[in-house]
């Protein structure tokens, strides 16, 4: 069970952490209040823009990954040589 003192710091952290999240929400709200042109813009990524970007972006390292591979085992090479070369 918790003592006084302990339960006083509790009390202080939570209202400090409630208070940063209450200036979290305050500045996220005061931005989009001030920007509402961004609202169609992020509701549209939100819902089907930002799959395709995804996807996109999955594709491209597909892309890029399947360029740069060589031909053979991806073992690390040992330095020594086998009695078959």
């Amino acid at each position: 069970m918790p003592t006084n003192g302990q339960l006083l710091m509790t009390i202080d952290v939570q209202q400090l952490l409630m208070t940063i999240d209450v200036r979290l929400l305050m500045t996220i709200n005061g931005l989009t209040r001030s920007t509402p042109w961004l609202q169609p813009v992020m509701s549209s990524y939100a819902t089907v823009s930002g799959i395709v970007v995804f996807a996109e972006l999955m594709f491209a390292g597909w892309w890029i990954g399947r360029k740069k591979r060589t031909r053979g085992p991806s073992l690390p090479h040992s330095g020594r040589r086998s009695a078959c070369s």
